[in-house]
């Protein structure tokens, strides 16, 4: 069964920055993949400028990512250097999480693993839901070389 699950918000911000902008951003990319990717690198449809532009505020406009059998992954990397670090996803699916729960992640360098953080299973096809996360402690396990934390979320079109 094809599955899309969509975006209208999805950024990142520290303790002072009230709203990220586009341009906060590095390589947002999405993909429908199976197996998910175990490491950070990006995935093969970057966003375009109009989707950077609809996922900058909470409105009823989405990037979509189509999947069949598969994941349907967002990965976005955001430079945030001070505690705590929180990112809230917004997103609406044309599959229930009833059915395929939705998952927000982000990845801990030292470890090379994707941490689950947050999840929904629990929300109507069609619906919004929110997921979010938050470092409040030992930022630097999550900061590659370069300054940036990758983040994804999926859900599984099954």
């Amino acid at each position: 069964m094809a599955m899309n699950i969509g975006v209208s918000q999805n950024r990142g911000w520290s303790i002072g920055v009230s709203q990220a902008t586009a341009h906060l951003y590095q390589d947002y990319t999405r993909e429908s993949v199976s197996p998910l990717p175990s490491g950070e690198d990006n995935l093969a449809t970057l966003f375009s400028d109009q989707d950077y532009l609809d996922v900058a505020t909470v409105n009823s406009v989405y990037v979509d990512q189509m999947s069949a059998n598969r994941y349907a992954v967002f990965l976005w990397k955001d430079n945030v250097s001070v505690m705590p670090f929180v990112v809230t996803f917004i997103g609406k699916s044309t599959r229930a999480t009833t059915l395929s729960t939705a998952y927000l992640q982000i990845y801990n360098i030292d470890g090379s693993t994707w941490e689950t953080i947050d999840s929904d299973d629990v929300t109507s096809a069609g619906t919004d839901f929110t997921l979010t996360a938050g470092i409040l402690t030992n930022l630097s396990n999550y900061i590659d070389a370069s300054g940036w934390i990758s983040c994804r979320t999926y859900q599984q079109a099954i």
